[in-house]
């Protein structure tokens, strides 16, 4: 048997009721988002949220390079695309008008909106702003999360975010390999240390779960699991999917699980505990889109402040602010709406200005049914499922022995059954149930944007069977931080109920969406669900040593993983 998380005596620990806590305390989970990176003990009741970025210090000359900007820009405004925005808009007041039960919500002038805010001039007030740039004077190589994005501009520092749009950034060609994965090596034992006390040199002693958003590859998932084990050095390691973790953490079996980051969605079924990747899909656009959107139409009403620069960070994370407080999908709140924001930047006076607001906070959040708003296009938007790549290094692979010819007397493929270091013992190889694996096969890709509702019954279509169907659209699960709007779930929900297709509805009853079990909070699902992972005593045949991963490498992984590999 593989051996149990480390006790930091360096003896085994059994998983007990009694010593549940004991192993917990010895877990770290980390979650790997594009934005923000989530990491506590498992027996933390909430993780701590660091920003997903570093920022490293230029050793030589300095020549300052553009930073990598929170709020990622859109494709021009071109003509065309200015008259698909305008659609949307007019299909998006027809559909806030017809949600209202049947009431119709009352007229207001957008041009006296605009007249009010374009005559608003910011009131400068005699309060200095208490916040404050990051202090570098003793010249520190790497800083990262808050403090990383509260450096000044004028310091030799330059900000990455190795994670962009739910794929380390080398996946895109950006920078290389080497730098982002020596960025989140950096990155994670700096956050490990600052917040939960933890040195470097003491993470033998630990064990490590890393929680992967569904759209990462074989390959990122590998340098996840290389970069745990022998770069940071933890003892022993499971590396796991947002999707499955969200089910864990929402205590349901099977469930349809949308998980709405900050720049990517993803849209996977899983049932009992194992995902199907044929229903997998990847929409480019989250929270950050919806921010972008909110501001243009803030613009397009006079918005006041009006040297406002996306791609300054902390213009952005205004706009970030004035969404959370102002953007909903609650169709009984309408009219104009008086309200007020601040400007402040370090050491300089605040500036305070009065705005009004008529729907734009409800049109922003309806982008991910209408994403023409987005301003996206191209088949990098949406992604479908293909059989993924053949590792190099994974002998055993299928691709591998299609290539070699290997094969045993009866025809059928070899599974690699290395033994357990310590015990000699043949490891177990997951069992795959055949209704959950549909046949693999390479997808068309798709060339416009699907709006969200669109996407989810795109998953069901690429379920096996309508038995398969009708589960899934029982249980639809809204994770993340991307989508949690008020009335966000029910508005999802009437637009899947209504777009249902027609030869669903004989065994589809209704659909139902949950958008927070257990009272959790969305953007915490996944992570708790790690947490419990785990304490359980199943979880004890997932772990994988330094030494098999030395050994082995990722043939180890592909045996030991906890979903289809």
């Amino acid at each position: 048997m593989p051996r149990r998380p480390p006790c930091p005596s360096g003896g085994q620990i059994e998983t007990t009721v009694e010593n549940v806590s004991g192993v917990s305390a010895h877990v770290i989970v980390l979650q790997i988002g594009s934005s923000n990176l989530r990491v506590g003990r498992a027996s933390d009741y909430q993780p701590h949220v660091v920003p997903h970025c570093i920022a490293r210090r230029k050793m030589k000359e300095y020549v300052h390079m553009a930073d990598d900007t929170i709020l990622m820009k859109q494709l021009p405004m071109t003509d065309d695309v200015e008259s698909q925005v305008q659609s949307s808009l007019a299909d998006i007041d027809r559909d806030l008008q017809t949600m209202r039960l049947g009431m119709r919500r009352p007229n207001y002038s957008t041009e006296q909106v605009q007249k009010f805010n374009e005559k608003v001039i910011g009131q400068e007030i005699t309060e200095i702003s208490d916040e404050e740039w990051t202090d570098v004077r003793h010249q520190p190589h790497v800083v990262i999360g808050h403090k990383a994005l509260w450096i000044s501009p004028r310091e030799p520092y330059e900000l990455h975010w190795p994670v962009r749009r739910g794929r380390p950034v080398s996946s895109r060609g950006h920078v290389s390999k080497e730098s982002v994965l020596a960025d989140l090596e950096s990155l994670w034992a700096a956050a490990i240390k600052e917040k939960l006390g933890i040195e470097q040199a003491d993470f033998k002693l630990y064990s490590a779960i890393g929680i992967v958003p569904d759209s990462f590859t074989r390959g990122d998932i590998k340098e996840v699991m290389n970069t745990l084990l022998i770069r940071l050095g933890f003892a022993t390691a499971i590396v796991h999917q947002e999707s499955v973790c969200a089910t864990f953490g929402a205590g349901v079996g099977s469930a349809c699980v949308i998980d709405v980051g900050d720049q990517k969605t993803t849209i996977c079924c899983v049932d009992d505990g194992l995902a199907i990747p044929t229903s997998r899909v990847v929409l480019d656009y989250g929270g950050c889109d919806v921010t972008r959107v909110f501001f243009d139409l803030m613009k397009r009403v006079g918005f006041p402040y009006r040297t406002c620069n996306i791609s300054n960070r902390l213009d952005a994370f205004l706009l970030q602010r004035l969404k959370e407080a102002h953007c909903h999908l609650d169709v009984d709140i309408y009219g104009v709406q008086n309200c007020g924001f601040q400007v402040s930047y370090p050491n300089q006076r605040i500036i305070q200005y009065a705005m009004q607001l008529a729907d734009e906070g409800a049109k922003a959040p309806m982008a991910v049914f209408y994403p023409d708003l987005f301003g996206l296009s191209g088949g990098n938007v949406v992604r479908l499922y293909s059989p993924p790549d053949a590792e190099s290094d994974d002998l055993y692979g299928d691709q591998q022995l299609l290539e070699t010819g290997i094969r045993t007397k009866g025809g059928a493929l070899p599974p690699l059954m290395p033994f357990d270091m310590a015990t000699s013992s043949p490891m177990p190889t997951l069992e795959v149930p055949p209704s959950v694996l549909p046949a693999q096969q390479t997808s068309p890709q798709i060339q416009y944007v699907l709006s969200l509702d669109k996407a989810v019954h795109l998953s069901m279509e690429r379920l096996g069977s309508d038995e398969m169907r009708r589960k899934m659209y029982g249980c639809i699960l809204l994770v993340g931080g991307g989508f949690t709007f008020s009335g966000g779930a029910q508005m999802l929900q009437n637009y899947m109920q209504s777009g249902l297709p027609s030869h669903y509805k004989r065994f589809v009853d209704r659909v139902e969406v949950l958008a927070k079990p257990k009272d959790l909070d969305p953007r915490m699902v996944c992570w708790k669900g790690a947490a419990i992972l785990s304490c359980l005593d199943s979880a004890k045949e997932l772990w994988i040593m330094q030494e098999e991963w030395e050994h082995f490498g990722v043939r180890v992984l592909r045996e030991r993983c906890p979903f289809i590999w």
